[in-house]
């Protein structure tokens, strides 16, 4: 496992996180569209460190069977997850006086940052992702995507160092 693979991860993640807020809180919770992020463009890094820790969870060698193998990632994938999502709510709230998300009306919440029904969907997503998406990323899916978005971002930037040099 390299760093250019995590750094890929957290990338798509960001991405795939910002992608699954934004129509969850425009289908489900909020009803309006909006940018569900505090950074400027499409990306929640907190999906992101999510992705990079399910990714190195997933690639360890465990000495035991398939199944067995499964529940210790799952378990341990959820645990680092939750304490992310509590740790990160915690900072948000004390350090920046931002509350990006509210579970204060689901039951047995705590704080209003982490709650069951929602450590639930990161628990599915990770099973999900050990059971399917994990096989997709080892056909390299991955690299295709980040080449793709490079170029993208190298193009955006070109176009910006023109426009700076023909206003010089």
């Amino acid at each position: 496992m390299l760093i250019y693979e995590i750094v890929v991860v957290f990338v798509i993640g960001s991405l795939l996180g910002w992608i699954i807020e934004f129509f969850y809180r425009r289908i489900v919770s909020q009803k309006k569209w909006g940018n569900p992020g505090f950074l400027k463009g499409p990306y929640l890094p907190l999906y992101g460190f999510g992705f990079s820790i399910l990714y190195i969870v997933s690639n360890i060698k465990l000495p035991f069977n398939f199944y067995l193998s499964l529940i210790i990632k799952t378990i341990s994938f959820s645990l680092f997850v939750i304490l992310l999502e509590l740790f990160s709510g915690l900072i948000l709230q004390k350090k920046f006086h931002l509350k990006l998300w509210d579970y204060s009306t689901r039951k047995f919440n705590y704080k209003g940052i982490i709650c069951p029904l929602y450590s639930l969907y990161w628990i599915l997503g990770g099973l999900i992702y050990l059971l399917v998406t994990k096989h997709l990323m080892a056909s390299h899916l991955y690299l295709k995507i980040y080449l793709i978005l490079i170029q993208r971002q190298m193009q955006r930037m070109l176009m910006a160092i023109r426009k700076i040099i023909l206003l010089h």
